[in-house]
């Protein structure tokens, strides 16, 4: 009959012959991984493969059954634990996380194993097609009333004056004003030219010559 001890890590397990081997009991072999190991006795758990934990006096030969030829078991270790409350922060960030829901699930898929982007990329795909031909027919529309709005514009007419009343009243309102401006000019000139005789004759008069 063979008992067989699963290390931790990468240490290879230990078989022990329990009909020819001195170790015979749990403290036994507890006592033999510590000297092989220098793992403490104190610290070391081992439990059934099934997870039920053996005690020191428990003798191997006992453990293994009449119906069986080996025993698997498995060594671990106790460590010290911390301070505690690590289970309550666990809750309140899994509450965070919950009150945070989202909305896209198009990564998600039916029981048919589509993904439902590729369903919901589909159905808009055939929506868009199912409306090209409007597509087209507002756009013709569209095309047609501004060709329609070009043809209707009407070209600014050019308005003629034809009041001849207005005309002969301002060829003779121009005429009279002309006149006027010709008649002061000249009676400007004439006064001029009296003041220039007249400076004459008293120049004749200074010299005894008149």
């Amino acid at each position: 009959m063979s008992f067989i001890l699963n290390l931790i890590g990468n240490l290879k397990p230990i078989c022990i012959n329990v009909n020819n081997s001195p170790i015979q009991t749990i403290g036994d072999l507890k006592k033999y991984v510590e000297e092989i190991y220098g793992i403490s006795k104190e610290e070391q758990k081992i439990s059934t493969y099934s997870g039920k934990y053996f005690k020191n006096e428990d003798k191997l030969i006992t453990s293994i059954g009449p119906n069986h030829d080996f025993q698997i078991s498995n060594l671990s270790v106790s460590i010290l634990g911390g301070k505690g409350g690590f289970g309550s922060m666990l809750r309140a960030q899994g509450g965070k996380m919950s009150s945070k829901k989202t909305t896209n699930v198009e990564s998600c898929r039916d029981l048919q194993g589509r993904r439902l982007k590729t369903i919901n990329d589909a159905t808009k795909l055939v929506d868009y097609l199912n409306k090209e031909s409007e597509r087209k027919r507002k756009r013709k529309e569209d095309i047609d009333k501004k060709i329609e709005e070009g043809l209707n514009i009407q070209t600014k007419k050019r308005h003629r004056f034809d009041d001849m009343e207005y005309f002969e009243n301002h060829d003779k309102i121009m005429e009279n004003i002309k006149g006027a401006v010709s008649q002061a000019y000249s009676k400007g000139n004439k006064k001029e030219k009296g003041k220039e005789k007249e400076k004459e004759k008293n120049e004749i008069k200074s010299l005894g010559l008149w």
